[in-house]
């Protein structure tokens, strides 16, 4: 009888702790495909909304503006942290102007 108790325990153990693992795995799953989604979801809108005017593909001579990847690194010039990088950047979606450009 005592034997039964004790693998009784050791599989509802490992059941409990297998199925807190599957949770644990689907949940990252979960993040990474919205992860996945929000990426494309953003990428598209800066097809349609940024890269007409700043072409990573065009030269120079055939470009309004520096390609996204330029603007990046004038912000980030200062070597601040991706949260500044952020809302210095946001600020500027939401109010563009020349003042608070870091162009």
């Amino acid at each position: 009888m005592r034997f039964s108790s004790i693998i009784f325990s050791i599989s509802l153990l490992t059941l409990i702790l297998s199925c807190n693992q599957k949770q644990q795995s689907i949940h990252n799953a979960t993040v990474e495909a919205l992860d996945t989604l929000a990426l494309a979801q953003g990428f598209q809108l800066a097809q349609t909304s940024c890269f007409t005017c700043h072409s990573p593909d065009a030269s120079f001579d055939n470009r309004v503006a520096p390609p996204m990847q330029a603007v990046k690194v004038h912000y980030n010039a200062e070597d601040v942290s991706f949260t500044q990088f952020h809302e210095d950047l946001s600020n500027f979606f939401k109010n563009p102007s020349a003042d608070i450009s870091k162009m």
